[in-house]
């Protein structure tokens, strides 16, 4: 019997590789759920070939009888079983011109047409067949095989049945009608037809697959027990041990199931699916190295398998090597661009390598091709937020949390885009869900004490931070959180021991060096504060926040400023944090310098300084409507500090609010005609108002103050073009 090479999902044997990773750069999903039989179909139209002759006693039969159809089929059927296929429809054609009607004719040409790949064609001569009276049950199971590889399960499974009707005894009809009912998602029905397919030929192959299809059914441990039975009877059959394998991943089992593999290969070193499902162990294990080796061998044996590439991309992220990941991510998507796993590979190994825009490319793909999946949207989401765009990071991140609301990453991931926005309740809103939904994951014990720290709320940060060091007390980030904390609450002798804890845990942590500086210049142990904020910049010298907050304690060492030693008033603690807030408000570290203002203002109220620190804090983290609040607080303790106004301005330009924002940057440039950022505002505010030849003016007095400053040159550029001079 004539069976196809191919299963119309691509595939061309029983051998069931694990699918793809739930998450970024996470092992391969454990449970292996495509069902694929160890069987072909058979094309029983190939069964009369029997009855051909050699080829040279037909051709001398053919010479005395030219138009006799019946030696015509037996030479088309001759040259079949020769492999001349192309010559064989010549024959069997001249034969039809004979004979239009001849059943034989059609069946024999459906199944050269067949052989050849050609199903469509295939189908339509047993087609006619059946439509001139060929009612045998092989007929019906010759369709049914053709219309299987097309991918036409429903017409197929009709085809089998009747086939099965037709000859209730023909095991293959009901193997086949199996396959075709498992693949349509009617596994009682399809495990039924199998198990009467078993009845009549009790063959190992069955047996096998009656287990690959109890696995598909949840009924893992029945498999399980099947594939056993099979290696007692046959323990030299490497497709068993190997489906037991599949049992054992799929019930967690990973140590048994790495035995079971590790037979397997010694039975058949040259099993690619054996190679592919070790890695995927291996990486589970953490066995990186042994991971990348078993992929390796696989890529040997089969350098376009898709799996192999998948999971290789998925190991060398799990590594950090992300450019190799990359480069394997890329393979698997050329081999199947459309599945939404690798290109999700693909977009984490671009946000790992810092990549950000290409990253959001991939990751838009993977979440058009599967809608549903969380783990596209929250990949997305941290593209898309550390580009900035925060609001679209928030609805990424929604999405996820819509589809898997048990998610902790989701949860917290919505949080810290929150957090960006300035709507500190709802992320801690968040923060909480996720504490609630796994109270013992660090990660988010560390995210929720930094947003109650946020919040003012230091004594729960602390409680926060705690739990997390009682969970890891080898964490340096709880720890340090712990001295945060304590730092704000003006606990400083705590806050230096959770510092200097942590810098016994990593002493090249530029973090934890700077964080203990600051909290000693706090405290105006000024000389102890210089040691550690020199050790901060040896291990990161381009950190000018920290040569700012050196340049102040240096100051006050050399007596222009208040002598080392405990602070002589609340304005000089105030003061302290005022600079600290100062040298730590950028963007990627304005919730750090917020606390600090905020600290300040607990401390002295009527610090002008501290509230437009805060002001400028809130700006940088989008909360540009609290940042008014502020510097309305400020004014009323210095309304001539230029500072003030032109950050008020900024203030006001983010919310749109262009009129009001000139008004305060005319203020600021009376109050400091020589300031280059107040004029370079109030050149954005006009050229938002259309006022393009004042904007120009402007921007051209900025540049006479700074004239290396690039966003004044390209303001400069955009006022130009608006008036028409190129």
């Amino acid at each position: 019997m004539m069976r196809p090479k191919n299963h119309p999902d691509g595939r061309d044997n029983g051998r069931k590789v694990a699918s793809e990773p739930k998450e970024p750069g996470s092992p391969i999903a454990e449970s292996a759920t495509d069902y694929v039989p160890h069987m072909d179909r058979a094309f029983k139209a190939g069964e009369k070939s029997q009855r051909a002759g050699t080829l040279e006693d037909l051709d001398r039969a053919l010479e005395l009888d030219p138009g006799n159809a019946d030696l015509l089929n037996s030479k088309g059927e001759a040259l079949r079983n020769s492999g001349l296929h192309d010559r064989a429809l010549v024959v069997l054609s001249q034969a039809l011109g004979h004979s239009p009607n001849n059943l034989r004719s059609h069946r024999a040409r459906s199944a050269v047409l067949y052989d050849l790949g050609r199903y469509g064609e295939a189908a339509s001569a047993v087609d006619h067949a059946i439509s001139l009276g060929d009612n045998s049950p092989s007929a019906h199971f010759d369709r049914g095989a053709a219309l299987a590889c097309l991918g036409r399960q429903e017409e197929a499974a009709a085809s089998f049945g009747r086939a099965s009707e037709l000859a209730p005894d023909d095991a293959a009809a009901h193997e086949c009608l199996a396959d075709c009912l498992m693949r349509l998602g009617r596994s009682a029905e399809a495990l039924e037809a199998l198990d009467r397919a078993i009845e009549l030929a009790p063959t190992h192959r069955l047996h096998l697959n009656r287990a690959g299809m109890l696995g598909v059914l949840g009924r893992t441990s029945e498999a399980l027990e099947i594939f056993e039975r099979a290696i007692e009877a046959k323990p030299d059959d490497p497709d068993s041990h190997f489906g037991k394998s599949i049992a054992e991943l799929t019930l967690g089992r990973h140590i048994e199931a790495l035995a079971s593999l590790d037979h397997t290969l010694e039975l058949d070193p040259k099993m690619a699916s054996a190679h592919i499902n070790r890695s995927h162990i291996l990486h589970m294990l953490n066995r990186h190295p042994e991971a990348l080796a078993a992929t390796g061998r696989a890529l040997e044996l089969e350098p376009g398998n898709y799996h192999a590439h998948f999971l290789r991309g998925a190991t060398m992220l799990a590594t950090g090597q992300a450019e190799d990941a990359l480069e394997s991510y890329g393979r698997a998507a050329e081999l199947h661009p459309g599945i939404a796993a690798p290109h999700l590979g693909a977009g984490s190994a671009l946000l790992a390598l810092g990549r950000h825009d290409e990253a959001l490319h991939s990751l838009d793909r993977a979440a058009d091709l599967d809608p549903e999946n969380p783990d596209a949207h929250k990949s997305r989401s941290y593209a898309l937020y550390a580009l900035g765009r925060h609001e679209e990071a928030l609805a990424a991140i929604e999405r996820a949390v819509s589809i898997e609301p048990g998610s902790v990453p989701a949860h917290v991931g919505k949080g810290t885009v929150l957090l960006a926005l300035g709507q500190t309740g709802q992320a801690l809103a968040e923060f909480e869900d996720a504490v609630r939904l796994d109270s013992l994951d660090v990660k988010t014990r560390l995210c929720h004490g930094h947003a109650l720290l946020r919040a003012g709320r230091h004594a729960d940060a602390l409680e926060a931070f705690e739990c997390a060091v009682d969970m890891d007390p080898s964490s340096v980030e709880a720890r340090l959180g712990v001295g945060y904390a304590h730092d704000l609450l003006g606990n400083i002798e705590e806050a230096t021991y959770s510092f200097d804890y942590a810098i016994r845990l990593d002493p090249d942590s530029a973090n934890a060096h700077r964080s203990r500086g600051y909290a000693l210049a706090t405290a105006g142990r000024h000389a102890e504060a210089l040691e550690s904020l020199d050790r901060a910049l040896a291990i990161d010298p381009a950190d000018k926040n920290v040569r700012i907050a050196k340049n102040e304690v240096l100051a006050r060492l050399s007596g222009k400023a208040a002598p080392a030693g405990p602070p002589r008033n609340d304005q000089d603690a105030a003061l302290a944090h005022v600079n600290m807030g100062i040298s730590t408000c950028t963007p990627m570290r304005a919730g750090e310098a917020l606390e600090h203002f905020e600290r300040a203002i607990s401390i002295d109220p009527k610090s002008a300084d501290a509230h437009i620190g805060r002001g400028t804090a809130l700006i940088r983290l989008g909360r540009s409507k609290e940042a008014l609040a502020a510097f309305g607080d400020a004014e009323r303790l210095a309304p001539d500090s230029m500072a003030l106004h032109k950050n008020r301005a900024a203030a006001l330009l983010h919310l749109g609010r262009n009129e009001e924002a000139l008004r305060s940057c005319d203020r600021a440039t009376n109050l400091a005609p020589g300031s280059a950022a107040a004029h370079k505002n109030r050149s954005l505010a006009l050229h938002r108002m259309g006022r393009n030849e004042d904007a120009l003016e402007s921007f051209e007095r900025a540049l006479s103050l700074d004239p290396g400053d690039a966003y004044l040159h390209v303001g400069r550029g955009f006022s130009l073009e608006a008036l028409g001079r190129n």
